[in-house]
């Protein structure tokens, strides 16, 4: 139930938004046993996970800067949010 080593219960679904120029690359590769695909109107695609943890799964997100868009669940969207507002107010 989790991306990677962390463990946890009570799993939830996970969205997150690729652009287009890394669709192929999540197409290609099976990050989770649970991950789903969809491919979206212009050429982006969702990703979606059922984890129990999402502690890997934001340094995941982050690691793809702007080309990634995490839509679900809203608190761990907030959270992302929290992040890169911290991480503005230290390049302001």
């Amino acid at each position: 139930g989790s991306f990677g080593m962390y463990q946890a219960s009570d799993p939830r679904t996970y969205r997150v938004r690729f652009d287009k120029t890394v669709a192929k690359a999540m197409q290609e590769k099976k990050w989770h046993h649970s991950q789903s695909e969809t491919l979206l109107e212009g050429g982006d695609i969702e990703v979606g996970f059922l984890l129990g943890n999402h502690v890997e799964l934001k340094e995941w997100v982050l690691s793809f800067g702007a080309l990634a868009e995490i839509i679900e669940p809203e608190d761990f969207r907030e959270e992302v949010k929290d992040e890169l507002s911290k991480m503005m107010a230290k390049y302001a």
